[in-house]
């Protein structure tokens, strides 16, 4: 695997991932990088860094999942 990814198991409505550290605008910037790949959320924050959001569907991300 490549050390610049990172890993989560079943994002669940309460759960924030904190991505102020990225360039990230707003969330529909964030979900136009995102990808269903099967189970899991491909996100390309750039720069080479990728989130993988194991068993979890597009669909169900918002706002509310995302700190920027």
């Amino acid at each position: 695997l490549d050390p610049n990814k990172l890993a989560g198991r079943g994002l669940t409505a309460s759960d924030v991932v904190n991505l102020s550290a990225y360039a990230v605008t707003s969330l529909q910037a964030l979900l136009d990088t995102a990808h269903q790949i099967g189970p899991s959320v491909l996100i390309d924050l750039q720069d080479g860094f990728v989130l993988v959001l194991e068993g979890v569907a597009l669909s169900n991300l918002s706002s509310t999942n995302f700190l920027l």
